[in-house]
């Protein structure tokens, strides 16, 4: 059985905290914004740092380390595999474009997704500027910090100890557990 490296310890170390951290505060944002004990804007900061801290933690140690930066799932495959990946990924992003400009003329698609949203509405931008720190700031530091940790760390790290199903599956779990505040349904989701 491999044994982890000290930076692999730090990164287990920190999606551990990320996990345990966002089981114990699951409600708090919400509860904040909606009592009024914090803004929107606040909130959007606050998790733009939460998911960058230990992202550029965990990067750091792989630059001052032995760790190769493959660890973190950066290198590049060019099989058929990743082709059909691509594929797949083109396809959805072109079919989420068609839905989204479908219900733009459709006012009971519109209804529809509103009345979905509802429960997600007290973290929703209601601004211009909550919706450039939602979109450009949370969005996008989700997307980056949550691939390099969850996908590109956590995969690579354990495929070698519990093999690549073992790998999915728990990544996938911690995943999910860290949006619990999106309430249990959307942890299944996640």
């Amino acid at each position: 059985m491999e044994s982890f490296s000290n930076s692999e310890w730090v990164g287990l170390t920190m999606i551990l905290f990320l996990l345990f951290y966002s089981l114990w505060e699951a409600d708090t944002p919400r509860k904040d914004i909606l009592s009024g004990k914090k803004s929107k804007l606040r909130t959007y900061r606050e998790t733009v740092i939460f998911l960058w801290l230990p992202t550029a933690g965990f990067l750091l140690t792989v630059l001052f380390s032995e760790t190769d930066p493959s660890a973190i799932g950066t290198w590049w495959h060019s099989g058929w595999t990743f082709w059909a990946g691509m594929l797949i990924a083109t396809l959805f992003a072109l079919y989420l474009c068609w839905h989204v400009l479908s219900i733009r003329n459709d006012s009971e698609q519109r209804r529809q997704l509103a009345e979905a949203m509802k429960a997600h509405s007290w973290m929703m931008p209601a601004t211009r500027k909550e919706l450039n720190w939602f979109t450009c700031g949370v969005s996008c530091s989700a997307g980056i910090c949550e691939e390099i940790l969850f996908r590109g760390f956590l995969l690579g790290t354990l495929s070698p100890v519990t093999g690549m199903i073992g790998a999915v599956v728990f990544s996938s779990i911690v995943f999910g557990l860290c949006h619990i505040y999106q309430g249990w349904v959307n942890v299944i989701r996640t």
